[in-house]
């Protein structure tokens, strides 16, 4: 029942007991005015027609006191409804509570019934179509699904491919760096000293007799370790010949790098010292301004190797000191070798017994390392001046005790 109505009716009741009350205290107050009359009537003795009036005033009185009653028993009837509807607002008012309280889960319940009686009608419909579903299922397979899945299918299986293919290259990869990885320590062997252990060779024999007679086949590194192997043996030529198709498939700058002062190192050994000093130049000028401390190694032992042939050919080498000093002012390491070659280049014109004394002094924590003196030996007993070459060879001597 709305509130608007409830409310109503608690107004009207309201009215009406108050009415009734004011009725009831005026049939009271007639009452007591009829009693008092009563009384008066009685007091009088003489007075006409007296039994008469006496007994029309108390049918008065019993009509007015049965009026009171009822009025009274009209009045607590009302009290009686009034508490009734009141107990009956306070239930409503509760259960309006109630159902916006719980309006929310009776929608999600309605719902939820909603879904569930579609799907009972959706399987009940099934169960009654089932064989038609199928015998159309069927027929649909039959024409149309090799049409509709065989794309899908070859599109999986592609892929399925490219990333088996791409685990594949990964693995290569992987295997390929480690093989690198093993040639590098060929790759690293030093060309100054000319010689290399007996193990060392056994190790390059070993690698190239891996490789096989398919040379379309063959990588940067095998061609290079073939290049080794003929370097050492010596054969220079077919060396050479090797380098050459090794530098055609090096990528890495570091393995060009060292092949270029390879070539320039094979190049000298064979008495090429003009072709030596252009394959130098080529790694000097291609590198001497890199950031990589691998490469600038490169370039260090490039410019020893063309200073200490310019010396021995007795050409100009202050432009190509002045250019390493500029390099590798702040490498010990280095500058030991280009002051070295400096000092003997001095050495055929003054006395450098100062020089060296403070070279010396300056460089006593520094090896020569691998530093080969062959071809400087060789130059000083060239030497026709026998002043100079003494002076030349106390020099030498005292370098060599730099080394390791």
């Amino acid at each position: 029942m709305p509130k608007s109505i409830i409310r109503l009716l608690i107004i009207m009741i309201i009215l009406l007991t108050s009415a009734n009350a004011n009725r009831h205290e005026d049939i009271e107050n007639e009452l007591i005015n009829v009693k008092i009359e009563l009384e008066k009537i009685k007091l009088i003795q003489q007075y006409e027609n007296r039994d008469s009036k006496i007994k029309d005033v108390e049918k008065s009185i019993e009509d007015l006191e049965s009026r009171l009653n009822k009025t009274a028993i009209d009045t607590k009837s009302v009290e009686q409804e009034f508490e009734k509807y009141t107990e009956i607002i306070k239930r409503q008012d509760a259960r309006i509570g109630d159902l916006n309280a719980s309006i929310n889960n009776d929608i999600t319940l309605y719902t939820s019934m909603i879904a569930i009686l579609f799907i009972i009608i959706s399987i009940g419909s099934y169960e009654v179509s089932s064989n038609e579903n199928k015998k159309i299922l069927k027929a649909w397979l039959d024409e149309k699904a090799d049409e509709v899945f065989k794309p899908k299918v070859d599109e999986y299986l592609q892929r399925l491919e490219d990333e088996s293919n791409s685990v594949l290259k990964e693995i290569e990869k992987e295997a390929n760096k480690l093989n690198h990885a093993h040639k590098k320590k060929i790759i690293e062997l030093d060309l100054i000293s000319k010689t290399i252990s007996q193990e060392k060779k056994e190790e390059i024999n070993s690698v190239v007799e891996e490789l096989g007679d398919d040379e379309e086949k063959y990588s940067f590194n095998d061609w290079h370790s073939k290049f080794l192997q003929k370097y050492f043996e010596p054969d220079l030529e077919k060396a050479l010949v090797y380098l050459e198709k090794a530098l055609e498939l090096a990528t890495d700058e570091i393995d060009i790098g060292k092949l270029l002062y390879a070539k320039g190192v094979t190049l000298g050994s064979m008495g090429e010292s003009e072709k030596e000093i252009i394959e130098y130049d080529k790694l000097i000028d291609r590198f001497s301004q890199s950031e990589n401390e691998n490469l600038l190694e490169q370039v260090a032992s490039a410019l020893v190797n063309k200073i200490e042939t310019f010396l021995i050919k007795d050409k100009n080498i202050a432009d190509d000191l002045e250019l390493a000093k500029k390099l590798f002012i702040n490498s010990k390491d280095k500058m030991v070798k280009f002051l070295m070659l400096e000092i003997l280049d001095n050495a055929q014109r003054i006395n450098q017994d100062e020089v060296v004394d403070n070279w010396s002094e300056e460089y006593s924590d520094i090896t020569l390392g691998n530093f080969g003196f062959s071809e400087l030996d060789e130059w000083n007993k060239s030497i026709e001046d026998e002043e100079i070459k003494l002076r030349v060879k106390k020099y030498i001597d005292e370098f060599k005790k730099k080394l390791p």
